[in-house]
């Protein structure tokens, strides 16, 4: 039995993905705005936000396991319209608190939270590039330890750009520049 068909795994993955998603959509229920300010107090919709955003994640889910059960085109293209749902509603959730920034400040947060989407999608490509060049290279050590295989014979491999490594050098040194100039510039 591998690991992503463990009834474990699979647990952990529903359990840990709804509370995430619950305890984010439940997060907005929370935070206002008064003359003071800032502030934060339990509102009744946070358990009801809560409960949404969980069975959102764990609907998911299923479909997930059902579509990798044998899933066929039809369950394929409900499964990326829910994906797509669900992004648009993470996305809405990274936004909305915009809402609560004092006018004066908004810019610099507006700046801010696009310097960390920009973070996030660079680290996300980095992490899309290194499972592409580790399978080509699992691919390539396949084809040299089997005996009459070839990439011919309808195996598909990935091949990695050298200019991906360039990259991910520039982009960790990005990453080093923002992680440890703040620390010290204190």
């Amino acid at each position: 039995m591998t690991t992503s068909n463990s009834p474990f795994f699979r647990r952990l993955l529903v359990i840990s993905t709804a509370l995430a998603f619950g305890g984010m959509l439940g997060s907005l229920g929370v935070a206002g705005r008064d003359a003071d300010g800032l502030r934060f107090s339990f509102h009744w919709s946070v358990p009801l936000l809560f409960l949404v955003g969980a069975g959102a994640a764990v609907w998911f889910w299923q479909l997930i396991f059902r579509f990798d059960s044998g899933g066929d085109a039809r369950l394929r293209g409900h499964l990326k319209l829910v994906a797509g749902f669900l992004l648009a509603v993470a996305f809405g959730c990274f936004l909305f608190p915009l809402r609560l920034v004092s006018p004066d400040k908004r810019m610099e947060v507006i700046f801010g939270m696009g310097f960390a989407f920009a973070v996030l999608s660079g680290m996300g490509y980095l992490i899309y590039q290194t499972i592409q060049w580790v399978e080509a290279a699992s691919d390539e050590a396949y084809f040299q330890q089997v005996p009459g295989s070839s990439p011919d014979t309808g195996y598909r491999t990935r091949h990695s750009d050298p200019t991906t490594l360039r990259c991910f050098d520039v982009l960790f040194a990005v990453l080093r520049y923002v992680t440890v100039c703040p620390l010290l510039c204190k």
